[in-house]
């Protein structure tokens, strides 16, 4: 097994007002070696299908010359689509999204499941997946992209997740592990790796914490929650793993947010060295 290469990037949902100058000075200032860009959202960074070619690779050099990978590209597209022309026209989203990376010169596309639709087997959900990504691959793998399907939704149950990527035969598949919502559906952290682990990509992290009786769910600052993500990192070095932790957290202050995970984040990381 190779030795464990675990960096930090943040997801834009912690920065949705700023620009890619303020992205740039933020992951700089921070110590932050990527930065995950959330299409679709309306955030000031502008990188969608929508923008010109131009000003797409113009913000992909602006990332490069400053030293920060846009180590992936979080999209929307999702395949538990109980009609088949929805799943297609999913398909042809993420086709023009790696499109999209391409240009940027990042290599990694975060995928949902999505919901298991009322009435439907999971087995058979499970199926229209896999075929869907199976559909894509082909292009990815020509344009060495990977296709990163997250433990989220009903695919946070990661026997979904595992049963997708054994269908899935491709270099190019693997897993967004989001550390947190495999918890919320109540599987045990080691379990949820094991089920993935030869699968995992890229891994989102936020801590998170219940009010009284468990019903409705919260960010706190890092290790003030639930989440066990210092023994996450244990597992994910043990294990080799070459990629990015992900800060993905939607409310407060983004350079509170960006601090606060920074240092909590690089503790955990030093100390599974």
């Amino acid at each position: 097994m190779s030795e464990a290469n675990i960096k930090l990037s943040f997801m834009t949902w912690v920065t949705p007002t700023w620009n890619i100058d303020q992205i740039i000075a933020g992951a700089r200032k921070y110590g932050y070696q990527g930065v995950e860009i959330r299409v679709e959202s309306k955030q000031a960074h502008g990188i969608e299908r929508t923008a010109s070619a131009d000003d797409v690779k113009n913000a992909g050099l602006r990332f490069r010359e400053a030293g920060v990978e846009v180590c992936a590209l979080a999209t929307s597209c999702h395949f538990a689509l109980r009609e088949k022309a929805e799943r297609e026209e999913q398909i042809g989203d993420l086709i023009s999204y790696i499109d999209l990376a391409n240009a940027l010169g990042c290599s990694r596309i975060r995928v949902f499941g999505g919901e298991m639709p009322d009435g439907v087997e999971p087995a058979g959900v499970v199926d229209w997946v896999a075929d869907a990504l199976s559909e894509v691959l082909d292009v990815a793998e020509q344009k060495h992209t990977y296709i990163l399907l997250e433990t989220h939704d009903s695919f946070a149950h990661t026997q979904y997740i595992r049963e997708v990527m054994r269908q899935v035969y491709s270099e190019y598949s693997g897993v967004v592990w989001d550390i947190m919502h495999p918890l919320r559906h109540l599987e045990d952290l080691e379990e949820s790796f094991d089920n993935i682990a030869p699968y995992v990509r890229h891994c989102h992290v936020h801590d998170c914490a219940y009010d009284a009786d468990r019903t409705v769910l919260d960010f706190v600052p890092p290790g003030e929650g639930f989440v066990p993500n210092g023994q996450a990192v244990k597992l994910l070095a043990k294990n080799g793993f070459n990629g990015y932790l992900s800060v993905e957290v939607m409310k407060g202050d983004p350079d509170d947010v960006l601090a606060s995970y920074a240092e909590v984040f690089k503790g955990y990381i030093e100390a599974a060295k």
